[in-house]
């Protein structure tokens, strides 16, 4: 069974876990978290507004899929694993990357940004080092909550993978 491995790191957000744990079951692969809550800012470029200092962040990979394509299929099933009570950043740091190293990195704004995730590349390309593209944002409809399984990437009734429960 799929499991977060979060590898020594402290995510104190109970909603980000939580976003872990239905990535890991959309994927049906382990989720490697590389950083959490952070008490100061890194010195590799990492900002110093950083939700992870506010610790509302998290930095992981998905065990046996490359980020890019990890990437996408988050965008593609995002109302399987975001909930619509909060707004989120979603961030393909790629190869190119100004923080450290390529990662997939979810961070969850205040109460006041609620049923959205904003997409942002960084560093995919050398020219887009340090650049912060805002890809595109994702209205969240229903939200993981009214989902009863995960979805199946083979074949199959994509309506008949979720019902909304009211």
């Amino acid at each position: 069974m799929a499991q977060v491995n979060f590898n020594g790191k402290t995510v104190s957000d109970g909603e980000l876990k939580e976003v872990l744990e239905a990535i890991c079951r959309v994927f049906k692969s382990n989720v490697n978290v590389t950083s959490g809550d952070r008490s100061a800012p890194r010195e590799d470029g990492a900002k110093d507004k950083s939700l992870h200092l506010q610790k509302r962040a998290v930095d992981f990979h998905v065990e046996g899929v490359d980020d890019g394509t990890a990437y996408e299929k988050i965008k593609l099933y995002f109302n399987h694993i975001f909930s619509n009570s909060h707004g989120y950043e979603f961030i393909w740091h790629g190869p190119y990357t100004e923080t450290g190293g390529q990662h997939l990195h979810i961070g969850r704004y205040g109460s006041a940004y609620l049923g959205y995730v904003k997409c942002i590349k960084e560093g995919i390309t050398p020219q887009g080092k340090k650049v912060y593209q805002k890809e595109i944002t994702l209205n969240i409809v229903f939200g993981r909550q009214s989902y009863i399984k995960p979805p199946v990437y083979e074949g199959g009734n994509y309506m008949d993978q979720f019902i909304n429960r009211k």
